[in-house]
């Protein structure tokens, strides 16, 4: 599995560098932070939560399929993370702060 993702994050990486789509490490690990907090509400139903994220990435994002994928991989790796950590889910107060959080660093990201 890890080897998998492995070659994914690699291939995604030649893809990006392919592409007309200029995207810096900062960018993508704002997208990372989403898909990490996205996890974490679908784990813990926060379904407010889960539309507010996507609201926050269509409005700020560039529509390009490689960011859609990076944040659903990240999504993914997130919930699964996630699931076998056997956390409890944080509280709805404190997982706002966080998202409040990305969302500003996410806009400053895509603001340059």
């Amino acid at each position: 599995m890890r080897i998998k993702l492995t070659i994914i994050a690699l291939l995604s990486g030649l893809f990006w560098q392919s592409t007309s789509l200029a995207i810096n490490n900062e960018q993508l690990s704002t997208i990372a932070e989403m898909g990490r907090l996205n996890g974490i509400a679908l784990n813990c139903q926060y379904v407010q939560e889960i539309r507010q994220i996507k609201q926050i990435l269509i409005a700020n994002l560039p529509t390009k399929k490689a960011l859609g994928v990076w944040f659903q991989q990240k999504t993914n790796d997130a919930y699964i993370a996630f699931m076998n950590s056997h956390k409890t889910c944080p509280g709805l107060i404190h997982f706002d702060k966080q998202l409040e959080q990305a969302k500003r660093k996410l806009q400053a990201a895509y603001k340059k």
